[in-house]
Order: C-alpha cells, then structure tokens, then sequence
C-alpha cells in the first residue's frame, strides 16, 4: 500500500464538527487495515467522545455543481454500517457565520464495495464553492437508529478532469511496448486487452472510453484489483462498441522489490497530466472525447455500465 495516494479526510471546521475527527480516523484506519502491510497506530478510545457516529465523505475532489458524493457511516466499536437507503440534507456553511443554509433533502443509495462494507451516495447540487455538511439518518441493518454528519470543501473548479470538458490525451504504456505486462501493470492475472491501447490513442478512435486509474498491489482502498477485473468484464460486455484502458499509478512496478512501497517519483506521468490526487479514478468519456462520469474509490460495475450505455444508446 502506498502512502503516496492517500484520501484526505475533510473535517468539519466548527466546534460541533470536531468532534468528529476521531470517528473519521477509524474509517481511514479501517480502510488502511484492510490492505495490509501498513502500521497503524490506533487512538485510545476515551479520546474519541462526542456523537457515537459519523459520516466520512470519501470525495476528495469536489466542485460546484451537480456531484456524486459518497460516504461511509462508521461508529467507535465497529465496522462501517450499512442500511438499504439514508435521509441526506445538505447544508451550506457561509464564512464567518455559525448559521447554516439549508440546500436539499435526498434518498441516499447503499453501494457495497468488496471487503469494506460500502458506502451511501447522493447526487447533491453543490451550488457554492465553500464549505458544506450533510447530516444523515437512517436505520441500520442492524436495527440501530443512526444520525451522523460530516462536512466537505467544494471548490469553485474541479482539479481533476471535469464532467464536460476534454480528456487529457496521455501516452500511457502498451502491452506491444514492454516483454511482460508486469512492466506496466501490478495486477498479478492482468487482462492483456486492456493495455492494448495507450490512452491517447484510444481517445482518437472516435469510440466511448473507459479509463481506470489504479494500482492493484499498493491500492489505499483494497479496491483497485476488484475494479480492475471489473473493468475486463465490462470489456467483454461492450466488446467492439467501446475502448476500456487500465494505466497502472506506478512506472516499473517490476522493479519494486519486496516490501517495497513506490514514492513519488514513481508515478506514471498520466497521474500528473489528470491531476488526480487518490486512486482509484475511473472516467467514462465519450467518442468526442469529453468526461461524461467520473468515480473516486470504487464503483459498482453497473453504475459505471450505466453511465457508458448512456453514451451508446
């Protein structure tokens, strides 16, 4: 696991919301258990105080507009919770005032992700660059009655390739380029289909593109290897009617001994020209080019085949 990539947790900055700092870390500290090979040095319990849960928006790169927005809801004793649905309201949080705007009132969905429970995700119009918090409730599968919140920064623009603008034409590595696909790919069953194709080719066939940024073997999340075979089933699904393309986060991975974790000279230059500040990203673009959907950590293979059908149909 790499330390290279890791999500920033954005706090609440109110009193109130401080509070929730020690619960967030728990979701951090699970998220960076589940891949193993890290230490972790867990807080004492009785410095947790404060709300028994809380929300921990995974979004690290948020901008005003329509969003698709996922958190996780975690307690001091115990896994990430899970629940069919959630009530989400979002609010606004102006500077320099302890008063809050109200925006909207949302159904959130339950996604599970593989090994970490899942997460709830809402479609929140994000009207203002600035400070937001979403407050939820719900009843767990557990049978618990649930309140919890966190906050989140929108910016005024997105840092990572925007929903409507151009797609980065990166060179990215082929499998025609090296002797082994371990050059370019941590994943130990690697697909060879989805290194046929640099990047910028494949945005010049005039076809949609599926683009999956991740890195199986030092993945923060223990989703990138999931994702990634999830992306050869989608291939297979829309085989001849769309381009799938898997850059691996680090150059070389063949060369990284034992134990081993990349730094930051070790990333592709494709992570530099989109920007993107985690993995996994997953982009869906279409035959002209443009970002239509785009996904931070995981998503279920059939929210991203439905945000490609889109683009066929």
């Amino acid at each position: 696991m790499s330390r290279t990539f890791t999500p920033t947790l954005t706090l609440p900055l109110r009193g109130r919301g401080r509070r929730w700092g020690a619960l967030c870390t728990l979701w951090l500290i699970f998220l960076m258990a589940a891949c193993g090979g890290s230490e972790v040095i867990v807080p004492p319990t009785e410095e947790f105080g404060g709300p028994e849960f809380a929300a921990v928006v995974v979004n690290t790169d948020l901008a005003v507009g329509r969003e698709r927005i996922a958190f996780g809801v975690v307690r001091s004793d115990g896994p990430p919770l899970e629940a069919e649905s959630a009530t989400v309201r979002t609010f606004y949080l102006p500077p320099d005032s302890e008063a809050r705007e109200a925006r909207e009132t949302l159904t959130a969905s339950y996604e599970a992700w593989p090994f970490l429970g899942g997460v709830f995700v809402i479609h929140p119009n994000l009207d203002t660059a600035g400070v937001w918090e979403l407050e939820t409730e719900f009843t767990s599968t557990e049978g618990l009655a649930v309140t919890a919140g966190s906050a989140f920064l929108v910016k005024e623009v997105s840092a990572t390739p925007a929903i409507g603008a151009a797609a980065p034409a990166s060179v990215t590595a082929r499998a025609s380029d090296v002797p082994d696909l371990s050059h370019i790919t941590t994943d130990p069953n690697p697909d060879p289909s989805l290194y046929e194709l640099s990047l910028h080719e494949a945005l010049s066939e005039s076809k949609p593109l599926v683009v999956l940024f991740a890195t199986p073997a030092y993945c923060v999340t223990a989703t990138c290897g999931p994702l990634v075979e999830d992306l050869s089933g989608m291939r297979e699904e829309f085989a001849g009617r769309a381009n799938f393309v898997h850059v691996e986060v680090y150059k070389n991975p063949h060369r990284f001994e034992s134990g081993q974790r990349p730094g930051r000279n070790d990333v592709v230059e494709a992570v530099t020209e989109w920007n993107l500040p985690t993995e996994p990203w997953t982009f869906v673009i279409d035959a002209d080019g443009i970002v239509r959907a785009k996904f931070e950590s995981y998503a279920p293979p059939a929210t991203i085949s439905s945000s490609l059908q889109e683009l066929l149909n």
